[in-house]
């Protein structure tokens, strides 16, 4: 499936998870851990569960 076809099947969302991705990699990784982890505390509590765990594991 090429890239501008996924785009287009999936254009608000994947721009922003995009958009997001180009931020958090200007960030210090200390940085990048907190926001993935508020990100993904919206998202869902379960999912913020399993990537404090894993950043945890990672840090």
């Amino acid at each position: 499936m090429s890239r501008k076809y996924y785009y287009r099947k999936k254009k608000s969302r994947e721009m922003f998870v995009g958009d997001v991705a180009a931020i958090v990699n200007l960030l210090p990784w200390q940085w990048q851990i907190i926001l993935i982890c508020a990100l993904t505390a919206i998202s869902g509590l379960g999912f913020s569960i399993m990537l404090k765990e894993l950043s945890l594991i990672f840090s």
